[in-house]
């Protein structure tokens, strides 16, 4: 059985790819045995329960792996943060995500990932909104955002 942390990383990575977040969740705390002090490994954790739906473990995961300095904030563990999101069908804890991340760029992909997730939740005029900043961004989306906006009540 391997011994580092690096390995076990790998792993979780693969596992969290392909959509195997109970083998992550188990991977996961494997690796937080071998090294409670990676924040990395927590951070896995806290994906793995985040996908499979376990809010308040992966929040739980998330202190950990902030308390071990792992940049939960950073625009990667954001895009992360919104495959978990995606993953459990979690579109109020997406749509606060992709929030976070055009907050630090504008993208037409955060704005038509956002205006799908206000739309999942039922806040329409804020999914009309984010759908329209796609196409002043893109305007040869216009035919896909038309049929976006016309899916809306």
């Amino acid at each position: 059985m391997p011994k580092h942390q690096e390995i076990f990383i790998e792993w979780i990575k693969y596992n969290l790819t392909i959509g195997q977040y109970l083998a992550a969740k188990e991977k996961s705390q494997e690796c937080i045995a071998l090294q409670a002090t990676l924040g990395h490994c927590w951070w896995l954790l806290a994906r793995a329960h985040l996908s499979l739906g376990n809010n308040e473990q992966g929040n739980k995961a998330i202190s950990q792996a902030v308390l071990r300095n792992h940049p939960v904030t950073s625009t990667e563990s954001l895009l992360e943060l919104a495959n978990a999101y995606i993953a459990s069908q979690n579109y109020r804890e997406l749509a606060k995500t992709y929030e976070q991340l055009l907050e630090r760029k504008i993208s037409i992909e955060y704005y038509a990932g956002l205006a799908i997730a206000y739309s999942k939740i039922g806040v329409f005029e804020k999914a009309k909104q984010a759908a329209l900043k796609v196409l002043e961004l893109q305007p040869e989306a216009k035919e896909e955002v038309e049929a976006f906006l016309q899916s809306l009540p």
